[in-house]
């Protein structure tokens, strides 16, 4: 398994989707897209957006 650092946001990513803080941008696809970010008190989190297919 190889591991990579994140990119960066892209321009028009949310700056704080649910409420998280995005530190970056490992994985996007069909199904949206995955966020580095991290919580109020800095606990790392990762937060999806749902692309435009049927996302649960």
């Amino acid at each position: 398994m190889s591991v990579h650092a994140p990119g960066p946001p892209y321009p028009g990513d949310p700056a704080r989707p649910g409420g998280f803080r995005v530190l970056g941008r490992p994985s996007a696809g069909g199904q949206g897209v995955v966020y580095l970010a991290e919580a109020d008190g800095g606990e790392p989190v990762a937060a999806k957006r749902c692309g435009d297919s049927d996302c649960r």
